[in-house]
């Protein structure tokens, strides 16, 4: 009894004295939840300040930088700090849903899962280039309307903008961006639409501002310049007095022409006109440039100076394209995709990223490889405004090579049906030129870093030597036909029939290289690797005694190998021969 009564006592005079130690600890435990709390909520303020200030390279617009990369006023980390535990399984359903929706064709709210997505997976790359894709090019063909597969891609483009805005420089997401723009926007089946879609609506757009009693006026310059009276909605004051009415920006230049001083043009920015909701959808890009051309000061503002003479990234949107600048009638897709795919280019060659799944070599090539896209799409572009600028042309035969055989007889003193189309030509021609020029550099340099891409990339670069100077010669035979005097038509004639000369040499070379087979090109009489030390005359004697030797050895020309090939080139031969001639 007394040790029962010893041991109780012992254990009540223990709990008595752990008492206060057990209150101190749960005040302490508290107190260190409390200043745990605080201290996260001011390291979460710190981390946005921090993650705004990397994005835009200064420290200015925190707020709205962090309010621009959410939806519904929840940002990733904020969507994963509110759902806790309950982040992964969310995911897995919006993946799951969001697939069987696609195998289904049911779009309804595809694109709110595939945004959660992204605010639940941001640091993924893979996650980000797998749904570019996927909103690009698997659910962009589930819609039967141009209109919508357009959207569609914009789509793709803003969920890989997103990324880029919170984790900028990226060579995965960059790369992406410059694949959606030159393979998808400017080399898909439906290329002709969205080329036009996207230099319309990188320029701004005019609001018209007339007096009501000019309306008259207004409408025959409108429908002059190629307007749908239908599409142009004119609304009047209240007063009566004014009138005003919102335009593409190529017809309202030549609005502008017809109607002089009796009508006011305000160039604004389409993304201006946008509600300012973060969940509204875009269904045609953002104006890149002003009135005059220029790109906005947003595309090339520079976070960082790069030295005279280096390569490096100097922080803008659009770094690649400003030397390129003004762009009067628009960028088009294919010059996009040039400056995304040089950003990627340069992040991998100075600053030493790489790309997840695409080898150095092949993001090294694209930059050149755009560039050889652009300069072919500038030329088909020049092509068909000289054919709507051009009086008295032959009929269109449908044919494919019908616009290069159309403009090609067209006399040094022909009428011109339409200025703006002929001025329009001339800037694609030379700028196409310019750009092909510039592509040969660009395979140059990728060839001195990978030899063994020299057998690859050689009949590029053979083509876009015949590409600038053919280009090169149709912008000078316009200028002639728009020249003054007689001294001034003469001088461009000449320096087009020598430009005509090269593209021809250029063009013989290629085809004789490339397009015939070295056992046959023994036979004929020529060396393929040294037949560019040939002059121009000579390689048209070897030319027509190519097609002999061909026709007769294949039983016809056309069973030949690569027939196919050098008939594309015939054109061009035919359209250089008929200028040569005009031009003496």
């Amino acid at each position: 009894m007394s040790n029962a009564t010893s041991s109780e006592s012992t254990m009540n005079a223990a709990g008595a004295s752990g008492t206060p130690n057990r209150r101190r600890g749960k005040v302490a435990t508290v107190a260190v939840l409390i200043v745990s709390l605080v201290s996260a909520s001011w390291l979460q303020e710190k981390a946005y300040s921090f993650r705004a200030e990397a994005i835009q390279g200064k420290k200015q617009d925190v707020a709205s930088t962090v309010a621009d990369s959410r939806v519904a006023n929840l940002d990733s980390f904020s969507l994963a700090l509110l759902l806790g535990g309950l982040r992964g399984p969310l995911v897995m359903f919006l993946w799951t849903s969001s697939e069987s929706q696609k195998s289904e064709r049911d779009l309804e709210s595809f694109n709110t899962k595939v945004e959660l997505i992204r605010l639940l997976q941001p640091e993924f790359d893979t996650v980000t280039l797998f749904q570019m894709w996927n909103l690009t090019y698997n659910i962009s063909v589930q819609y039967s309307s141009l209109a919508n597969k357009y959207a569609a891609i914009l789509d793709g483009l803003d969920f890989g903008f997103k990324v880029d805005e919170a984790r900028p420089n990226n060579i995965n997401i960059i790369s992406e961006i410059g694949r959606i723009y030159g393979d998808k926007l400017g080399g898909s089946a439906e290329k002709d639409y969205y080329d036009r879609r996207v230099r319309t609506e990188t320029l701004p757009v005019y609001r018209a501002a007339f007096a009501a009693d000019q309306t008259d006026a207004f409408k025959k310059a409108a429908t002059d310049a190629g307007l749908d009276l239908g599409r142009v909605r004119i609304t009047t004051d209240p007063s009566g007095k004014n009138a005003s009415a919102m335009l593409e920006k190529l017809a309202g230049d030549r609005v502008k022409a017809a109607m002089g001083p009796a009508i006011t043009l305000t160039s604004i920015n389409r993304q201006d006109l946008r509600p300012k909701s973060s969940t509204y959808r875009r269904t045609e890009m953002d104006t890149l440039v002003d009135a005059a051309g220029n790109l906005l000061p947003a595309n090339v503002q520079h976070v960082r100076e790069i030295p005279a003479g280096q390569e490096g990234s100097n922080g803008a949107k659009l770094q690649y394209l400003e030397a390129y600048q003004p762009f009067p009638y628009g960028i088009p897709p294919q010059a996009l995709g040039f400056n995304f795919l040089k950003r990627a280019q340069v992040l991998q060659s100075v600053n030493g990223q790489r790309h997840i799944y695409v080898s150095d070599m092949v993001i090294d090539s694209q930059p050149a490889l755009a560039m050889k896209f652009w300069a072919e799409e500038e030329l088909a572009r020049g092509r068909r405004m000289e054919e709507r600028g051009l009086a008295n042309l032959p009929p269109d035969t449908g044919a494919a090579s019908s616009r290069d055989l159309r403009t090609a007889a067209v006399a040094p003193d022909a009428k011109i049906a339409d200025r703006f189309f002929i001025d329009d030509s001339v800037f694609a021609f030379e700028r196409a030129a310019r750009v092909a020029a510039d592509a040969i550099r660009e395979f140059e340099r990728h060839i001195e870093k990978y030899q063994r891409n020299l057998q690859n990339y050689q009949s590029h670069m053979d083509n876009m030597k015949a590409t600038s100077h053919l280009a090169a010669a149709d912008g000078k035979y316009l200028r002639a036909i728009l020249a003054a005097g007689p001294d001034g038509r003469k001088l461009l004639l000449t320096e087009a029939r020598g430009e005509y000369e090269q593209a021809e040499f250029w063009y013989r070379v290629s085809s004789l290289r490339y397009y015939i087979e070295a056992l046959d090109a023994q036979e004929i009489g020529y060396v393929r690797e040294t037949v560019e030390k040939k002059p121009l005359a000579e390689l048209r004697s070897l030319t027509t005694k190519a097609d002999a030797y061909l026709a007769r050895k294949y039983k016809g020309l056309s069973n030949s190998p690569n027939y196919l090939d050098r008939v594309e080139f015939e054109p061009n031969f035919s359209r250089i021969a008929k200028r040569i001639e005009l031009a003496k």
